[in-house]
This record gives structure tokens, C-alpha cells and sequence, in this order.
């Protein structure tokens, strides 16, 4: 690829990302912005409408969201979840905690099943039921993605997604992740090794997207693909 190319992708992304500015809600936006004043700095806009059309396509009645800033994509994805649906919200930071419940509550009032958790991904996952989930999206710290991934092929039903966001591990690391063959952190082993064990899987089928910092969306496949020779 030429370097016009290059210049030209980043201004697409720019593009795409103000058209994603389009009519945002003014409590997603105000929540976005406090992100930024906690130092957080949510997920691209692009990304986030990504995943809530996703959510809308699947019909997702049972949603697990997990996130050390779970607050402005879980209030954009509780208008997809219908009534007696379930939102599940792992909070994997240690701060605004309080804060993140509140306002959620106020959202969800008694439309939904809402459930805020302040533990390790690892330990809530594996007291889940089996089959039981339609789509958990993943961001955050190395051990989320790890734990959710190991998760997924059980807690989801057949035909319910997986979506990593942040998969090429950039996002407030420009210039390293997975596009840099030294960068050997924590975050960017994982979603490596992630990607490895996803082209081989016959459990799942994955694409990864450049949408936003990255996005792999696995889907549980129904039955298991049998593997090509």
C-alpha cells in the first residue's frame, strides 16, 4: 500500500467516526465526556453503533457486557434489550463504581433484569449456566478478554456472539499492539494468542474487523463446522 493510501484510510476513519457523531443521545454523550474527564476515553462512536446493530440483529435478550468503563455502551445497548431481557455489566476498574450503578439503575428501571458486578470476569463466568446467553462484548484490561474467551464457548447459546473490542490493542497505544511484532504487553499476548486459537477453532467463526481500534466478532456455531483439511 502506497503512503497516499495510508493518508487516505486515516481520514476515512476520521470521517467515519464524525458521521458516528450523528444524533448521539445527550446521556451517551454526557457519559462519554465524563469518561474522558476520569481519563478513561471511551470507545470509538463507529464501533459503538457496531455492536449495538449487532445486538439489534441477534435480537439479544441476554447481554454481558464487561469493561473497565462499561457506562456508555451499556446505555446504548439497553434501548436494544426488550422487555424481561437481562443486562449483566462486569465493571473491572475500581473507580466511579457507585456512580456507573446509579445511573444504569435510573435507566433500566424495572424493564430489565440488570446486574452490576464488581468481581474478576474469571470468577463470575464460571457460575454462569450453560446456553444461556445471546452476546457478551469485551474491552479492558488483558485478563477480561482471556477469561470471556475461555467462557464464550459455553455461556453463549449456539448462534450468540462474541465481540472483543479494541482487538488490535491500540486504543491509547498508538503505534503498538498487535501491528507491532515487539510489543510483548499483557493485552496485546492475549488477543494474539485469541486470534490464533479462533482460526483454528471449529466452535466459533471469527472475522477481524478494522473498525474503531479493532473488533473481533466470533459467532458460536451452529452445529460446530467441521475442520477443512
Amino acid at each position: 500500500m502506497k503512503s497516499v493510501e495510508y493518508d487516505s484510510v486515516s481520514r476515512d476513519w476520521e470521517f467515519v467516526e464524525k458521521h458516528a457523531e450523528i444524533n448521539v443521545p445527550r446521556i451517551i454523550d454526557a457519559a462519554r465526556k465524563q469518561s474522558r474527564l476520569n481519563g478513561s476515553h471511551p470507545q470509538s462512536l463507529s464501533q459503538t453503533r457496531f455492536i449495538v446493530l449487532e445486538a439489534q440483529i441477534l435480537h439479544a435478550q441476554s447481554v454481558i457486557l464487561v469493561a473497565d468503563d462499561p457506562l456508555p455502551l451499556a446505555l446504548s445497548l439497553l434501548p436494544t434489550i426488550p422487555d424481561n431481557g437481562s443486562l449483566t455489566v462486569i465493571i473491572t476498574s475500581t473507580g466511579h463504581v457507585q456512580s456507573i450503578r446509579d445511573t444504569l439503575k435510573n435507566q433500566a428501571s424495572n424493564r430489565i433484569l440488570l446486574r452490576i458486578i464488581e468481581q474478576s470476569p474469571s470468577a463470575f463466568l464460571s457460575h454462569l449456566n450453560s446456553d444461556d446467553y445471546d452476546l457478551i462484548v469485551v474491552s479492558g484490561q488483558a485478563e477480561n478478554y482471556t477469561a470471556c474467551f475461555q467462557a464464550s464457548s459455553t455461556i453463549l447459546h449456539r448462534g450468540g456472539l462474541m465481540i472483543l473490542t479494541d482487538a488490535l490493542a491500540n486504543h491509547m497505544n498508538p503505534g503498538h499492539g498487535l501491528i507491532d511484532p515487539a510489543d510483548r504487553s499483557a493485552k496485546t499476548v492475549a488477543l494474539r494468542q485469541i486470534l490464533r486459537t479462533l482460526e483454528e477453532s471449529s466452535t466459533f467463526q471469527s472475522v477481524l474487523l478494522s473498525i474503531g481500534t479493532g473488533v473481533i466478532l466470533a459467532r458460536r456455531s451452529d452445529p460446530p463446522r467441521p475442520r477443512m483439511e
